[in-house]
């Protein structure tokens, strides 16, 4: 019985999240860590964006880098963007990370931490996967090694509806 509520109490907040897959991803302003300009998300539409939240203390963000480092470079040129938006307060914090585990994608910095509530993040780390018309079409809470062929079988079945693939 213990087993099936504590199920239960993982599975109803996710059942019944605020955040409904298949609507518009929530815009918001950013500086690209790439170019140093102002952009929205909404500037990125016509790609597929992995959108992915993280923090310096979070353990499995140390395993998710690497693989997101492998599909930018296998997919960048299909239009895949990864943008990875830091929550730390201190952005030093995340600096330290980076140069232990650094990101050849998109780096977002947000100390306010004012974009999380936007797409209802609830666990580090939490990717969207955002569709070429700006549609978030799935979610993924957490990062585990034996997700990673799921995860990019997904991504490139966005990347063939979006025609760049």
């Amino acid at each position: 019985m213990r087993r099936w509520l504590a199920m239960w109490s993982i599975l109803l907040p996710l059942l019944f999240s605020s955040f409904a897959l298949a609507q518009s991803a929530p815009d918001f302003r950013f500086t690209d860590s790439e170019s140093g300009k102002t952009m929205m998300l909404s500037d990125l539409r016509g790609q597929v964006v992995y959108l992915d939240f993280w923090a310096s203390w979070c353990a499995p963000c140390r395993q998710s880098f690497p693989f997101m480092n492998e599909l930018h470079e296998r997919y960048k040129d299909r239009g895949l963007r990864i943008l990875a938006v830091n929550v730390d307060e201190s952005r030093d914090d995340a600096e330290r990370f980076l140069e232990t585990t650094p990101a050849d994608f998109r780096i977002v910095y947000d100390s306010n931490a004012s974009i999380p509530p936007l797409y209802n993040v609830r666990a580090m780390p939490t990717a969207y996967y955002i569709d070429h018309k700006g549609q978030v079409i799935d979610t993924k809470m957490g990062f585990r090694l034996a997700d990673r062929a799921a995860t990019e079988q997904r991504l490139v079945e966005l990347l063939k509806a979006a025609g760049t693939y």
